[in-house]
């Protein structure tokens, strides 16, 4: 009997645990933004913060740069205090 059904549920177990962890991260988004405020301005505030943290400043440990940097968008990995930089330097304008 060939090896091909122990291969494939080898990477059916891979994908349950790659959506188990991403089911994982949408439940602390969630938690974080329960403890915050109720506007939904401040909410959008958060997420858009959140997402350029994401993108921009964390490494992601399977391609090991940032999703930025992966999609050759920057050639570096962003420090936090640039991205509230940009932030203040947008506020500023309006």
């Amino acid at each position: 009997m060939p090896a091909y059904p122990i291969q494939r549920q080898d990477r059916l177990l891979s994908k349950l645990k790659a959506q188990s962890g991403k089911r994982q991260h949408r439940r602390r988004v969630t938690r974080l933004t329960n403890g915050h405020s109720k506007k939904i301005e401040n909410h959008v505030h958060m997420v858009a913060l959140y997402t350029a943290w994401y993108n921009f400043a964390r490494i992601n440990s399977s391609v090991r740069m940032s999703p930025a940097m992966a999609a050759r968008v920057t050639d570096r990995l962003w420090d936090v205090d640039e991205i509230v930089k940009l932030i203040e330097d947008w506020e500023a304008v309006q």
